[in-house]
């Protein structure tokens, strides 16, 4: 382009020559089928069939993949969600209409030790349905975690003089 005489600004040029490679495309891939197959024979069935089937599969993984991979329910089985760390708060809110809204925090904490229980293998789940109980009987595997707290808070309180 810089050094053609021509009347074209850049990005004209631009598409000028992707118009050309794409027409130099179409013309190789032409050449090509007339050497590979006879003009005008239908494609056979299992191709259609397996192009058509593997790009619908590999769409679905695409898009339903990573909703089970990441997925907190993790029902194929992969590596389970481990919980990293945690806190645990418990607070008293009064609401007055006298003096407002107030929050005294009680408990807060965070675990000392979590740790991870072995594998265990449940026979029987619980379903609650109106006032019966009923069992669904499976085999199920369910890893659980212990977060052990401290028995006291990690901060102090006192009760504010208003409550007293």
């Amino acid at each position: 382009w810089t050094i053609t005489a021509t009347s074209m600004d850049f990005f004209m040029w631009m598409k000028f020559e992707d118009a050309y490679h794409m027409l130099y495309m179409v013309r190789c891939d032409m050449e090509a089928r007339l050497q590979t197959a006879f003009p005008g024979q239908r494609q056979p069935l299992y191709m259609k069939i397996s192009v058509g089937f593997g790009l619908l599969i590999l769409l679905l993984v695409l898009l339903i993949g990573p909703v089970v991979w990441f997925s907190s329910l993790n029902v194929l089985g992969f590596q389970t969600n481990i919980v990293t760390e945690g806190r645990l708060d418990i607070s008293l809110e009064l609401d007055k209409r006298s003096y407002g809204s107030r929050r005294m925090n009680l408990y807060s904490a965070e675990p000392g030790i979590v740790t991870l229980d072995a594998e265990q293998s449940v026979d029987s789940f619980g379903e609650k349905d109106d006032d019966d109980l009923h069992f669904v009987e499976a085999e199920v595997p369910v890893s659980r975690q212990i977060a052990r707290f401290p028995v006291h808070s990690d901060s102090f309180w006192m009760m504010p003089k208003q409550s007293r």
